[in-house]
């Protein structure tokens, strides 16, 4: 089962309050299978649609939240079956310039990256590329970096399956060992003279050289290590890299137009992006991008004492970013029963499926936590970073709510705290 930090931390950050007295009367969209051709991109209305004591209740919550939780801004949107019936910002994207956060401001998307991860994979199983329970290993040709020579490799890891990789039961976990191999190591590049800050390629070499923490498939632990060498078999298939397959293959068939990978260093802001607050760590320090230049947040990379978080080596795992708008389109096509239209029926239908090593109603599923009640559950996944907290949470109505702030906190709660409130404002209608 979830290690008992992560289901801690899931559960703080999700709930299930709001959303609780609706389970018993509803069952998930019908996903009915449908060309390519035959997807319907969500049409999209910024306001005007909910009534207007819906809307007015949704802007108080969120100003009221930017206030209390000393978030610059946010963006809220409410999804109808596979619409957006509203879709707003509020506060600032950038306190210096004083830019307003809209709906077509972008953000990092953390582990929401993991949503479009999971797609791609189950899209290249649907056509044959790729066997699910085929070990990873026979479509990812990587030299692991082996930093513990004395222990050697560990060759269990021969035996990995997607699936495994795809419901978090490898066998890797970081919160045990205390080694995150996305997390930059300056004493690590300078031993093993890799570049600075290193690239996901390079922290998937070192995730196959690093040793397993149980055994694969034998339970389930949260572990960003899966989904990065999930896009190296992208990749590999693809034969192309790995945001260029998810925009072709996935995002454009949802109307997502602004996805793009982000990146740490404050230079390589992308068009439209926000800026990012780590209200749990705001103390600056040399950049690892840029070592003597001007000190910066640990949003921007600063170097504390020999490591730094860097988007670099995330992509697959949770280096995406989009604008509001398009965070909303992903929750459109979850919560209308669309999926099916991008990946076969039978993949559309595993991903949301209880991992055999799992036996408990919550769970991970494949790029998603779902939340069982009875035959009915309940879509939940958030992001949460080093500036920015997100979360995307189909309902029992057949509504979903997307959420995005350009800050994040220490408690993992600073979604949860008015989240319930957005749905109050929902269970009016």
């Amino acid at each position: 089962m979830l290690d008992d930090l992560t289901r801690r931390r899931i559960l703080a950050l999700f709930g299930r309050v709001a959303i609780a007295p609706l389970l018993t009367s509803w069952a998930p969209p019908a996903m009915s299978f449908a060309s390519q051709s035959d997807i319907s991109k969500p049409k999209v209305s910024l306001g005007g649609v909910l009534p207007n004591s819906v809307e007015q209740k949704l802007e108080h919550v969120m100003r009221e939240s930017l206030s209390r939780a000393l978030s610059p801004g946010g963006g809220l949107a409410v999804i109808s079956g596979g619409d957006v019936v509203y879709c707003k910002g509020f506060g600032l994207a950038d306190e210096s310039s004083g830019k307003k956060f809209d709906e077509n401001s972008v953000t990092r998307l953390a582990s929401i990256t993991k949503i479009f991860t999971a797609i791609a994979i189950l899209k290249l199983a649907s056509e044959g590329k790729v066997n699910l329970d085929q070990p990873f290993v026979r479509y990812v040709y990587l030299k692991p970096i082996v930093t513990q020579p004395e222990f050697g490799l560990d060759e269990r890891v021969q035996s990995i399956t997607i699936r495994q990789l795809l419901q978090m039961c490898s066998g890797w976990d970081w919160g045990f060992s205390g080694v995150d191999r996305t997390t930059f190591n300056a004493n690590l590049a300078k031993r093993w003279n890799l570049p600075v800050p290193y690239d996901s390629t390079v922290a998937a070499r070192l995730i196959l050289g690093s040793r397993l923490d149980f055994e694969p498939g034998s339970k389930q632990v949260y572990c960003n290590a899966n989904y990065l060498l999930l896009g190296r078999v992208i990749e590999h298939v693809s034969g192309g890299s790995y945001l260029d397959y998810v925009r072709k293959e996935i995002a454009s068939k949802m109307g997502v137009t602004t996805l793009n990978l982000a990146s740490t260093d404050q230079r390589k802001r992308l068009a439209n992006e926000v800026t990012y607050h780590d209200l749990a760590d705001e103390r600056i320090a040399s950049s690892v991008f840029e070592p003597g230049g001007k000190p910066v947040t640990s949003s921007y990379g600063a170097l504390k004492g020999n490591w730094a978080v860097t988007l670099e080596s995330q992509d697959s795992a949770g280096g995406l970013a989009c604008s509001v708008l398009d965070l909303a389109r992903l929750a459109a096509t979850i919560n209308s029963g669309q999926l099916a239209g991008l990946i076969s029926p039978r993949f559309a239908a595993e991903m949301t499926a209880r991992p055999s090593c799992h036996p408990a109603n919550d769970y991970f599923a494949m790029g998603v936590f779902v939340f069982e009640e009875g035959l009915h559950k309940n879509l939940i996944m958030g992001g949460e970073s080093r500036g920015c907290s997100l979360l995307i949470n189909t309902r029992p109505d057949g509504k979903a709510i997307a959420i995005a702030y350009n800050a994040n906190d220490a408690t993992y709660k600073l979604v949860d705290r008015f989240r319930n409130s957005v749905h109050e404002a929902l269970n009016r209608l």
